[in-house]
């Protein structure tokens, strides 16, 4: 089962604009590796509601039914990119930086980051058994 990219949006909407391009681009890219599905907020409010849109863009990854990862408004490329293409270990120093900085504002963000990644690559992958005090980390 693929992981389900949904991207809430609205034509009205200029950093949605700037978003859409992007992630248009990586699911073209990575059509094999999981699906883009994008939602008119204004057309599907009852949706955007559903699922607590609270600011669009919003960007949810579901995978087997559950969010797993979600972010509110644009990220470059190259983040979004690094995870999604299979160079995860690229990644990780920019994860873990979001981490640290998190874990002082008592976000819960990079913790569920965290724990995506290390559901999708799984527990043997090279990358998880490389950095596997790091995912300990955002588990507690």
């Amino acid at each position: 089962m693929k992981p389900v990219l949904v991207d809430f949006w609205a034509p009205w909407c200029g950093p949605c604009r700037t978003l859409g391009p992007i992630i248009e681009k990586l699911a073209a890219e990575s059509a094999e590796k999981w699906t883009l599905v994008k939602i008119n907020s204004d057309v599907h409010p009852e949706l955007s509601s559903q699922y607590e849109v609270k600011g669009i863009p919003a960007v949810k990854l579901f995978y087997r039914g559950v969010v797993i990862d979600e972010f509110t408004g644009v990220l470059p490329e190259y983040a979004i990119q690094a995870v999604q293409a299979g160079r995860p270990d690229e990644a990780i120093p920019l994860l873990v930086d979001v981490l640290k900085t998190n874990r002082m504002l008592d976000d819960d963000g990079a913790r569920k980051l965290g724990v995506a990644l290390f559901t999708v690559l799984g527990a043997s992958h090279p990358v998880t058994l490389a950095h596997r005090r790091t995912f300990d980390m955002w588990l507690y």
